[in-house]
C-alpha cells in the first residue's frame, strides 16, 4: 500500500465538552525488521540518519503537520494538558512517529510515541509532493529512496486519536 502524490488535504476533529487536548498514536507499530507498520512517509534528510521520525524543518515533501504539537514521553516530557512545551512542534515525518524531545535532532527511532496538540481547531494536515523518490543513490539508501529499508517512506498513515481531559 501506498500514500496518494500531490494531495494537501485537512482532517478537522470535533472538540467535546471538556476536553482540551488530542493525542494520535499509529494503529500498528510494525517492526524495523520485517514489518512496515502504520507509518511512513517520505525520504530522510538528516544527514548520517537510518531509519527514524524526522520533525518540523527536516520534512519537506510528504509529511503531516499537526500544529503546536508535542511528544508524549516518559517524563520529564510527558504531554501535560494545560501546560504548553518550549519545544512545541508542527511537522512530523520520516519513518516513525515521534519527535526528537531536543529541537534539530532526528526523531523517534520506533513507533511507541504518542503526539498530542491542544491547539484548536483540533486538526491534522496531510502533504505530499507530487512524486515518489525511488531514484538515485542505492537501493538501500533512506536518503534518496522512499522504498528503502522497513519501514518505508510511501505508506502513509494510520492513526488512532483520543480526546483528552481538560
Amino acid at each position: 500500500m501506498t500514500h496518494l502524490s500531490s494531495q494537501c488535504y485537512t482532517m478537522c476533529f470535533r472538540q467535546e465538552l471538556g476536553k482540551c487536548a488530542i493525542c494520535f498514536t499509529v494503529v500498528s507499530k510494525g517492526s524495523a525488521a520485517i514489518d512496515q507498520g502504520s507509518f511512513g512517509l517520505s525520504v530522510l534528510s538528516a544527514p548520517g540518519a537510518d531509519v527514524t521520525a524526522l520533525q518540523d524543518s527536516g520534512c519537506t515533501s510528504d509529511y503531516l503537520e499537526i500544529p503546536g504539537s508535542e511528544q508524549d514521553g516518559a517524563p520529564p516530557n510527558a504531554f501535560a494538558v494545560g501546560v504548553t512545551d518550549a519545544l512545541g512542534h508542527d511537522r512530523v515525518c520520516g519513518r516513525f512517529f515521534g519527535y526528537s524531545s531536543v529541537a534539530g535532532l532526528v526523531g523517534a527511532a520506533n513507533n511507541d510515541e504518542s503526539i498530542c496538540t491542544q491547539q484548536r481547531p483540533f486538526r491534522m494536515i496531510f502533504k505530499t509532493d507530487a512524486d515518489e523518490s525511488t531514484i538515485g543513490g542505492t537501493m538501500n539508501d533512506v536518503h534518496t529512496n522512499e522504498l528503502a529499508k522497513f519501514p518505508g517512506g510511501i505508506i502513509g498513515f494510520h492513526l488512532h486519536y483520543a480526546l483528552q481531559d481538560c
